[in-house]
């Protein structure tokens, strides 16, 4: 898409102040789409990274109307890289601020970590643009190594493509008794690739299905079950 093509799609979106238009909705779940494939996107290489990543687009999908850019010479989609960028990585640091706090044994994390006392290094300063890393050893057992995520947001990306084209009919053929239009296929669309995701009540309202049943069967019947299988053949594994 280009810079003209991505402006258009963002005026479109601002000039249609119906939240609940399905069309605005079309609209901003594309333009999300788009901004996730920004060269240059940060991407950690972190378990949080996933959860930062969601915060992140929903507030995209909140505050694009409000969007200006600080460069008025730079192409737009840089413009907006550099806007995602930030939130993104200021999403990371919260995250794991979260995350460290909830451990007992926290160790603060503004308490240099090196013996340079002209150059402290404090544990926060271990998150960069370049990535995530958290150094292990005495006294940060409680926290999570650094690892290898990049190849599990692959899969995610080959399920979203599965899902949408559901090349077997398997996702579409998943559905409860007298409720076709509530497949599988359906649900993960509007509950997992869709941002914001749609609320269950919304959907049992829209489709006539019981909530209860509807909650079932996405959680503890078939499709759910369906998506695990489909994700092991991608390569996932449970432990990871």
């Amino acid at each position: 898409m280009t810079n003209e093509q991505l402006q258009e799609l963002i005026t479109r979106i601002c000039n249609n102040p119906n939240l609940q238009s399905a069309q605005r909705r079309k609209d901003v779940n594309r333009l999300l789409h788009e901004l996730s494939q920004l060269p240059g996107l940060y991407k950690y290489s972190h378990p949080l990274y996933l959860e930062a990543l969601d915060q992140t687009l929903l507030w995209v999908s909140q505050n694009i109307c409000k969007f200006q850019p600080k460069q008025p010479n730079l192409p737009l989609r840089t413009s907006l890289r550099k806007w995602i960028n930030s939130y993104i990585y200021w999403r990371m640091r919260d995250l794991y601020v979260e995350q460290a706090q909830q451990d007992h044994d926290m160790v603060s994390l503004d308490v240099p970590i090196n013996d340079d006392s002209e150059n402290p290094l404090k544990l926060l300063d271990q998150l960069s643009v370049k990535g995530f890393y958290i150094p292990t050893g005495d006294g940060f057992e409680c926290y999570i190594e650094k690892c290898q995520r990049q190849r599990i947001q692959k899969i995610i990306e080959q399920l979203e493509r599965y899902v949408e084209e559901d090349p077997e009919g398997r996702l579409k053929s998943c559905h409860p008794r007298q409720h076709p239009n509530c497949n599988c296929q359906f649900l993960c669309q509007r509950l997992l690739f869709q941002y914001p995701p749609d609320k269950k009540t919304k959907i049992s309202r829209e489709l006539g299905i019981n909530y209860n049943n509807l909650q079932a069967f996405w959680k503890r019947k078939k499709c759910q079950q369906l998506l695990q299988q489909i994700l092991e053949e991608l390569g996932y594994s449970k432990d990871e």
